[in-house]
């Protein structure tokens, strides 16, 4: 398990059984090992190279999306039910899919724990792919001799979790839409609107009331900074990306605070 650490990452290309070009990538000691794993996954490779280091919006390797784990799950407990051992429900899952990243993830697996770990440690070495619950589903199936039962459920709290975030999605359409149109109606007035009233402002005798001076002097900031203004909201976006995909102590913090969000806070907990 030490020697995990040591595994490089190297990206292949090439033609799967059905003749479809794939790549994809595998992790290995060296180029042989590397090789090896890619004729594993059945890939006629063209090209196998070690995967350079890259910045944070380099393209990585497509993630596995729920509803891929949950038919993969249903799919192992179909065979651990008919008495298939586990290492080869491994391979045939392997063999029975054209996507390159679940072939990928699931010779990940069949490797780990050929190596000797146990399916749920092998699991929790792709936390990307199966959360804590999972893994600990998997553990307990693993413990109590019903690996296929935990495995049906783990596929049951999928799916119901794909629903969940639909319907969260779908409640938070219309407030997301109100915002975003009104963002663009209050930037159409303080850059066209505000501006054609600023000569009727100049002609009053009277003070103008502090809101209004307020709304003018915005405008005018709108109006000779909006390069910048878009510059700093693009910057906050992509920083905020890179903080929540790189840092656990900032999404920890992150979603801690979002359950404190009246309303909001009630849908993310659920």
């Amino acid at each position: 398990m030490s020697g995990n650490s040591n595994l490089k990452i190297y990206l292949y290309r090439g033609k799967d059984r059905s003749g479809q070009k794939v790549s994809g990538s595998v992790s290995a000691k060296n180029l042989d090992s590397a090789k090896g794993l890619v004729r594993q996954l059945g890939v006629a490779a063209n090209q196998v190279k070690k995967k350079r280091p890259s910045i944070a919006f380099s393209r990585r390797s497509k993630k596995i999306t729920p509803n891929e784990v949950a038919i993969l799950s249903r799919q192992l407990a179909t065979m651990i039910r008919a008495g298939l051992p586990l290492i080869k429900s491994f391979e045939v899952a392997a063999e029975s899919t054209t996507q390159a990243h679940i072939k990928e993830l699931v010779m990940s697996l069949h490797i780990n724990v050929s190596a000797g770990n146990t399916f749920s440690e092998a699991l929790s070495k792709h936390p990307d792919a199966f959360d804590e619950l999972y893994c600990n589903l998997v553990a307990a199936g693993e413990i109590s001799g019903t690996l296929d039962i935990m495995l049906e459920r783990g596929s049951i709290f999928q799916e119901k979790a794909i629903l969940l975030r639909a319907k969260i999605k779908k409640a938070l359409t219309y407030p997301i839409t109100v915002m975003v149109v009104a963002a663009v109606v209050t930037a159409i007035m303080l850059i066209k609107v505000v501006p054609s009233f600023q000569t009727s402002f100049a002609s009053f005798s009277a003070e103008l009331p502090a809101f209004t001076l307020a709304v003018v002097a915005l405008s005018e900031v709108v109006q000779e900074s909006w390069m910048w203004v878009l510059a700093l909201i693009g910057a906050t976006v992509i920083a905020f990306k890179v903080a929540k995909a790189r840092s656990e102590t900032f999404l920890y913090f992150l979603h801690r605070h979002s359950l404190k969000i009246p309303v909001v806070g009630n849908i993310i907990f659920i």
